[in-house]
């Protein structure tokens, strides 16, 4: 690194995700630098370390001005305006004298790869202006300016579109790539040796045991190739900080008379906190506990999903976001996010930058950028791995309310009664809808005029009703009416027959029987309200019986159809079939798509996308649950299918009308009894057929809670030599 930083004085570290870009060029890099071994520059550096962020002019800004004292925002922005004059304005500030002679320039843009999260014109334009900065300054013959920046190696096609950074990369770049168990093994020793820790060997080799579990050293035996390199790029991480808390561990048991005596990592150490793959989510676990005084839990889960974006835990990334938008987002509770973010950011737990300095904790400023520090800590903690899940439900439902107000047609039904359960649920605001395009308020509107017109609807349904039985009932009183009318008249008749006298005990006669009728009608009436009240009670019971009735029997049907394909599976798969894994580059829409042949995406936007291997360890061993419906939605010309799925082809198509989506909602009702939480599989003919796709992505939409998506379909399943019906 010191040698291409000296022939080129533009150098660029490289590497997957958790390979330790960051971590050789502070440890290898910067100490090498001033040791003096970069003899033509002698030992004499300033250092403007920086990350990018979303502001990356006002991040060198902060970086350059680190070394002098008191420093506000104001400066900051002061010196960020200087930074937007052009692609010299570093080697003019050098100029100004606020390099001092005799001293190098290292400018230090780690994880150089957030300048590529731009959404708009405006942030595409402050990156350009970045890279044009950093080259021309390395190219100085005025000023010893170096540039290091560490990137992501999948990045470097994005490299081609900004103007000459591609070929600068070319000629200093360094590759890091992932250490082998014996560079682990000297990962984990030698620093230890050099400060005087004993490691036993039984944690050694348990370390090194689970890190291999954790992720194969080779590439042999793994299905999932997103998984797989997740997994590897949570490796050093995870080790890094299982390693730190057994430290901490060791120190507190030893206290503080040491007497001489060097810290222990034992085993027991290493058991106690969960090991590699339970530390870190016992650990975040924990401080969320402890933050149950300072800050409810709606606050933390609002603060965590700001900072992360993706659909998937093996795609998420981390999404820096100042503090102010965090309050934002989290309704305007300031103190209870400043809690959180001190808490999650404190010293020997650093999940959130910047870091908390114990010597020095001043509050963060409301524009200061919060972070994750490392995207393992989204994999590994199973609360936030939830929570993503949740943020990329919402942002689905979100997409297609604002599709819903762009037809124009009011929602209503069971699709309405989602999107209000979700509103009620989730209680979105401005700030979170902004980084889903916006126009909260609107869309807040049609929701609620939908929900007024629902309630008008069903209140206009029940007066009609209401009017129908009062009419039913008006007519049933005149009917009665007429007949005692009828009555009278002839008692009245035979007591003129009868004489005078006898017309008064008629007349009495007569008030005594309209009495007695009007108490009979009252009784009546009130026996007739009793049986219809029991017999709506009874017709509720009765229709409840029959949904839970509905439930058990396709629970039963799925479990047996699922026990049966069991019995007939071939070999367990241990790879991936057909190019199921493979990514063409394509984004999930978030509607069904009209052709449907032609390469798929490798997300199902609110649901989960499945491998054979997957699919296989469902079916044999009940991962997703001992009931699931495996739905085939191709385009019914295909001779075969998975054995146990059911063919519902339309529910695959593309664009579709009313009734036929009707159709396919009634279809998937009668299928899983009704049940909306039961896990349901969908599949086409391959990769490169959408119908599966569309399939999941409309359960979704109609409140499954459990959809999942077998992208490699049926070529997957055959050329994993699994049975074919």
């Amino acid at each position: 690194m010191v040698d291409r930083l000296a022939a080129t004085r533009f150098l660029a570290v490289l590497g997957s995700s958790g390979t330790g870009k960051s971590s050789v060029v502070r440890t290898g890099l910067l100490d090498s630098l001033e040791l003096g071994l970069m003899a033509k520059a002698g030992s004499s550096w300033y250092i403007a370390d920086f990350r990018p962020g979303s502001d990356p002019l006002r991040s060198l800004a902060g970086a350059l001005l680190a070394g002098e004292q008191h420093i506000t925002a104001s400066d900051r922005d002061s010196l960020r305006g200087f930074l937007a004059r052009g692609p010299r304005a570093v080697i003019e500030w050098c100029r100004d004298g606020n390099l001092p002679a005799g001293t190098n320039l290292l400018l230090l843009a780690d994880q150089f790869e957030e300048l590529f999260r731009y959404q708009d014109y405006a942030k595409r334009e402050e990156t350009q202006a970045l890279v044009e900065l950093l080259l021309e300054s390395a190219h100085s013959t005025e000023f010893p300016i170096f540039v290091t920046i560490t990137m992501r190696s999948e990045y470097l096609g994005a490299c081609a579109f900004l103007d000459g950074l591609a070929e600068t990369i070319s000629r200093g770049m360094v590759l890091i790539p992932r250490l082998t168990r014996d560079q682990c093994r000297m990962a984990i020793v030698g620093p230890a040796d050099v400060c005087g820790i004993k490691t036993d060997q039984p944690l050694v080799n348990q370390l090194l045991n689970d890190l291999a579990s954790f992720a194969a050293w080779d590439d042999s035996g793994g299905s999932d190739e997103l998984d797989k390199q997740a997994r590897r790029a949570d490796q050093l991480p995870l080790l890094q900080y299982t390693l730190n808390r057994m430290w901490l561990r060791a120190r507190e048991r030893r206290g503080a008379g040491a007497d001489g005596r060097p810290l222990v990592l034992r085993l027991a150490d290493y058991e106690a906190i969960g090991g590699l793959r339970g530390a870190l989510n016992e650990h975040a676990n924990q401080l969320l506990k402890e933050l149950e005084d300072k800050a409810p839990e709606s606050v933390v889960e609002a603060v965590f999903r700001g900072l992360i974006s993706g659909t998937t835990v093996a795609e998420a990334v981390r999404r820096p976001r100042p503090l102010d938008e965090l309050v934002k987002l989290a309704g305007g509770t300031e103190q209870a996010v400043r809690a959180v973010i001190d808490t999650f950011r404190q010293a020997g737990v650093n999940f959130l930058a910047p870091e908390l300095d114990p010597a020095d904790p001043k509050p963060l400023d409301d524009d200061t950028f919060v972070d994750i520090s490392h995207e393992s800590l989204i994999r590994q903690w199973s609360k936030l791995s939830e929570w993503l899940e949740k943020e990329a439900r919402a942002a689905q439902l979100w997409r297609r309310l604002k599709e819903r107000m762009a037809d124009g047609d009011l929602l209503q039904g069971r699709e309405l009664a989602a999107l209000v359960a979700w509103k009620e649920e989730m209680k979105p605001n401005a700030e979170w809808a902004k980084r889903y395009g916006g126009d909260f308020d609107s869309a807040m509107h049609f929701l609620d005029e939908s929900q007024r017109a629902e309630q008008d609807r069903i209140e206009a349904a029940k007066r009609a009703e209401e009017e129908r039985l009062a009419a039913k009932e008006r007519a049933e009183h005149e009917r009665r009416r007429r007949r005692i009318t009828a009555a009278v008249a002839v008692v009245v008749a035979l007591a003129l027959f009868l004489g005078g006298f006898s017309i008064f005990f008629v007349i009495q006669n007569h008030k005594l029987a309209d009495a007695l009728q009007q108490a009979e009608l009252a009784k009546k009436e009130a026996q007739e309200a009793e049986a219809q009240a029991k017999k709506a009670l009874e017709a509720e019971k009765t229709a409840e019986e029959e949904a839970a009735k509905a439930k058990r029997e396709a629970q039963q049907m799925a479990q047996q159809k699922i026990a049966d394909v069991a019995k007939g599976l071939g070999p367990r798969p241990t790879a991936t079939y057909a190019d199921e894994s493979k990514s063409f580059g394509v984004a999930a829409p978030a509607a069904p798509v009209q052709a449907l042949n032609g390469p798929t995406p490798t997300d199902l936007p609110g649901g989960k996308v499945l491998t054979t291997a997957q699919l296989w360890e469902a079916i044999a061993h009940h991962t997703l649950g001992s009931a699931i419906f495996l739905i085939d939605v191709g385009n019914a010309t295909h001779s075969q299918t998975i054995p146990g799925a059911s063919s519902l082809p339309t529910a695959g198509q593309g664009k579709v009308d009313n009734k036929t989506m009707q159709d396919i909602w009634n279809a998937l009702s009668k299928l899983t009894g009704g049940n909306f939480d039961i896990p349901v599989v969908f599949f086409g003919a391959d990769v490169k057929d959408w119908s599966g796709y569309n399939g999941g992505l409309r359960a979704i939409n109609m409140g499954y809670s459990k959809v999942y998506w077998y992208r490699g379909g049926i070529a997957a399943w055959k050329a994993a030599d699994q049975p074919l019906k």
